[in-house]
């Protein structure tokens, strides 16, 4: 997207040997006591991290994945670039999150951004995604935690869906 910005948001370095702990309430939780916030123009905008092993392209468009390149020493010693994630599009990416059947689309809407430099409980190869969505009467809190390791081109991802009446959707329900 021409208009989409990117932001680096870690780059290779320290060795993050620990994992996170969980989607705690603290990481991904935005101030909704706020009852008239300002109107921000919503606008779409990309985030990397890169560890030695990866590296990682998000959009704040659904918390999710447009780019993956992992990183392959070959024989001779050059370095071989391999983008995991095909196909990307408006429509389709690495991690989408949809509601309801299978024939649903994927969530579009423009997530709040978490990173280390935002959020002090986020370390520094974690970046975490947040949205308030009405979804069929609804107030759900949907959330996202990426966790990766320097050393690793594998990563953890924690979704949280968080609804005080629960969710339904035809034959299918969360509470």
């Amino acid at each position: 997207d021409e208009n989409a910005t990117e932001q680096t948001v870690s780059e290779t370095g320290e060795n993050q040997a620990e994992e996170a702990d969980g989607l705690e309430n603290d990481v991904l939780t935005e101030n909704s006591d706020v009852e008239k916030e300002p109107v921000v123009e919503e606008k779409e905008e990309t985030y990397v991290i890169k560890t030695s092993k990866a590296e990682v392209t998000f959009s704040n468009r659904g918390g999710d994945i447009v780019s993956y390149k992992i990183f392959q020493t070959k024989s001779n010693g050059e370095i071989e670039t391999i983008e995991m994630s095909d196909n990307i599009s408006d429509t389709n990416r690495s991690f989408g999150v949809a509601f309801g059947s299978q024939d649903q689309p994927i969530r579009n809407e423009i997530f709040s951004v978490m990173t280390s430099k935002t959020n002090p409980n986020l370390k520094p190869l974690q970046i975490g995604f947040v949205k308030d969505i009405n979804y069929n009467g609804s107030k759900v809190k949907l959330a996202k935690l990426y966790t990766f390791k320097d050393d690793e081109e594998v990563f953890n991802l924690e979704i949280s869906v968080e609804s005080e009446n629960g969710l339904t959707s035809g034959d299918y329900g969360y509470t």
